[in-house]
């Protein structure tokens, strides 16, 4: 049974891709007049939602319209691969991505429709004009998803906030929203420890809900003149907050405790 779920879903969704990815190419480039948004990251929103009705993952976010409607950054914590599906699936959003994705066949042309910023982490002078390119995007709608921990974390762990996000929204003087994500079943979804394959093994062939949690704090404004230290600390504080009181991450005590 497990081999049969497995196949279902797999299939469903490479034909999401072989589908929806010529569709996004073809027309992705117009702009709606309600809100200005292109259909290319709306249609790309509506297949990251049907491959997650696809996959039974369920979301709930707390305060819908505050996440709905930022026209800005978003700042959320990071613990799988699964975070860019989940807040794509849920509205229409950018990310910073590794240039190795723009040479993906669909994931690639997907992420480039969508208004994506690519950048060599390996090479300053990319990290450089990436940070320059989101400082000055002039339109923030869809919003700029960034993760300010630089990289996913270990299952139940917060880690440290690095400045680079915090500095990018103060110059280019845009609001960031932070965003606590928390899995029903977070063993599922981490990758860290598994290979690709196996991961999608685990997602594609269970017979059990994943519910997925995002809790929206409060938008904050950078002023020029604001301390970035201050304004890291604070926001990870309040993450850290819901995340260990809403779900399965460890208080900043009992880490130091273990360590």
């Amino acid at each position: 049974m497990k081999l049969v779920r497995f196949l279902y879903r797999q299939i469903g969704f490479l034909l999401l891709l072989a589908i929806g990815t010529p569709i996004v190419l073809l027309v992705g480039w117009v702009q709606t007049s309600d809100d200005g948004i292109r259909w290319g990251p709306k249609i790309v929103s509506w297949m990251a939602s049907t491959l997650l009705k696809l996959v039974d993952v369920h979301i709930t976010v707390d305060r819908p319209e505050l996440l709905r409607n930022h026209e800005g950054f978003i700042f959320s914590n990071h613990t799988s691969y699964m975070d860019v599906v989940v807040m794509m699936a849920f509205n229409p959003v950018r990310y910073v991505g590794k240039n190795e994705i723009r040479r993906m066949f669909f994931i690639g042309r997907l992420a480039w429709a969508i208004g994506c910023v690519f950048v060599k982490r390996e090479k300053k002078a990319s990290r450089s004009a990436a940070r320059s390119t989101l400082a000055t995007l002039g339109n923030y709608k869809p919003a700029v998803v960034l993760y300010p921990e630089g990289k996913t974390a270990p299952i139940g762990k917060l880690m440290p906030f690095r400045k680079g996000a915090f500095e990018i929204a103060q110059a280019a003087g845009v609001s960031y929203l932070p965003v606590s994500l928390l899995y029903s079943h977070p063993t599922l979804v981490d990758w860290r420890s598994v290979s690709f394959w196996q991961a999608l093994w685990n997602i594609f062939s269970r017979n059990y809900p994943l519910d997925v949690t995002l809790y929206v704090h409060d938008p904050v404004h950078p002023a020029p003149n604001d301390d970035i230290v201050e304004l890291m600390g604070n926001t990870r504080a309040e993450m850290l907050h819901v995340l260990t009181t809403k779900g399965n991450y460890q208080p900043e005590n009992l880490e130091a405790m273990a360590a």
